[in-house]
């Protein structure tokens, strides 16, 4: 009886079965904060990579056969000539559905309906979308066939996300602007009338930024990011697998032309270590995947292709490309030195603008997947703790006050641990770069300065 199954565990070594549910599950175990309702879907999703599911399979069968019935209900008011190329990148031409008496469906209803009566969710989704507001959009698409339910599908599976919705092509701001709007003018705190700066939002005194806290007694690290989307790619939903080798081919072609302290390395996810994954992951670098949120929105198709990380010799300058963003350039540092850590930032993305072309609107300034990331797209953040605000209890309400919004130990979603606070500026729409980041560095001056005073 040993003897077999010595046999079969060999067996399963060597096949790689061994190996493959050992990733699953470290990737589980790392998802700490955010694990999926069904652990066993998971690790099937895992292990089965890119291949359909017999849920998906089913779900493709029931769309068709819908788009069979709005076909033939359409085909008296189309002509045979009226064939029309889609473009895969962002255009100004929407495509329009006529509208039918009852364009939307049974299960989007049944799912508002849910999430109108989900007492403990505070969404903006459930906030400003009506039965009667989704029904004037169902027709709706964007140039490449993105729909409505495209951009809210993440916001009407998981009712603990604070916004609910996000840009499943680059045009949709404009095509579903009755629901990107409101939505926007709530977060941003930015009508519709108003446009972001236009020119070189970096401009600024950066002396202005002296060291926050020379003695490190308050803040550990610190952490500035922005975004950026690629002009001759769809967004993530709407990418191919081709899509997101060649943006990743050009992104790491520009970040090959970085020099000096901005030199680095770029690693594929698909080719990573997992041991080299879960070390980067741990150290606050890489992103994770399984995300539920970003898979019900479309973003993480084709995983882990076209995907990586960037870094520096000194892993104080980091780039992902396409996670939730075709680029994310992060820079950090310990401490509180935001001068050195923000000019970093500003000449990596300089440099790299020489090379790649990025989206950007004229109103709304660099467009990004998720509308809270548009204007700057820049978050910059401090891992700060401020025992004596904590035990006051004013912390969080005086942090909203200065515009700062305040996150767990690991993040949004995730708990204080050892009175560790992530906090950051919240706005970046109708801020340069400089401002939002000198908006952070003004709040979290004050904080400091509001807690030394409760020290007395």
């Amino acid at each position: 009886m040993e003897a077999r199954k010595e046999e079969f565990r060999k067996y399963l070594e060597e096949t790689g079965v061994i190996g493959a549910l050992t990733k699953a599950l470290i990737k589980l175990y790392e998802m700490k904060f955010d694990r999926p309702d069904s652990a066993v879907l998971f690790i099937q999703k895992e292990l089965s990579g890119n291949c359909v599911t017999l849920a998906e399979y089913q779900n493709v069968v029931k769309e068709l056969e819908e788009a069979k019935v709005k076909i033939a209900a359409q085909t008296a008011t189309v002509t045979k000539s009226s064939t029309r190329s889609v473009p895969s990148v962002r255009t100004e031409e929407t495509a329009e559905v006529p509208n039918e008496p009852d364009a939307t469906s049974s299960d989007d209803k049944d799912l508002l309906e849910k999430l109108q009566a989900d007492e403990t969710c505070n969404s903006l989704l459930k906030q400003y979308l009506t039965m009667e507001l989704l029904e004037s959009l169902q027709n709706k698409t964007t140039a490449s066939g993105k729909s409505i339910r495209d951009c809210i599908n993440s916001g009407l599976q998981y009712h603990t996300s604070s916004v609910g919705i996000y840009a499943a092509d680059a045009d949709a701001y404009e095509v579903f602007s009755e629901l990107f709007n409101p939505i926007i003018a709530e977060y941003h705190e930015f009508s519709v009338d108003q446009s972001h700066p236009l020119g070189d939002g970096w401009e600024g005194d950066d002396s202005y930024f002296e060291h926050l806290d020379e003695s490190n007694k308050y803040i550990t690290s610190t952490r500035i990011r922005c975004a950026r989307s690629m002009e001759d790619f769809p967004l993530n939903p709407s990418m191919s697998e081709q899509n997101y080798l060649d943006l990743m081919k050009e992104a790491t072609d520009a970040l090959g032309t970085l020099t000096d302290d901005l030199e680095g390395t770029f690693y594929p996810l698909e080719d990573m270590d997992p041991d080299e994954e879960n070390k980067m992951i741990e150290a606050h670098q890489l992103f994770k995947s399984g995300d539920k949120c970003l898979q019900a929105a479309g973003a993480l198709n084709f995983w882990p292709k076209g995907r990586g990380i960037f870094k520096n010799t000194t892993e104080t300058f980091l780039v992902w490309v396409n996670e939730e963003d075709h680029l994310r350039f992060i820079s950090m540092d310990q401490g509180g030195d935001i001068r050195v850590i923000y000019n970093r930032l500003k000449d990596a993305v300089t440099k790299c603008s020489d090379f790649l072309k990025f989206k950007r609107d004229d109103r709304l300034g660099w467009i990004t997947f998720c509308p809270t990331n548009l204007g700057s797209t820049i978050r910059a953040s401090v891992m700060i703790t401020l025992p004596n605000l904590t035990a006051k209890g004013n912390l969080r309400s005086l942090a909203d006050s200065l515009n700062l919004q305040i996150r767990g130990t690991h993040g949004e979603h995730s708990e204080v641990e050892d009175g560790m606070y992530e906090i950051s500026n919240r706005r970046r729409l109708g801020v340069t770069e400089f401002d939002a980041v000198k908006e952070m560095y003004d709040g979290i001056k004050q904080l400091i300065e509001a807690e030394e005073q409760a020290e007395v």
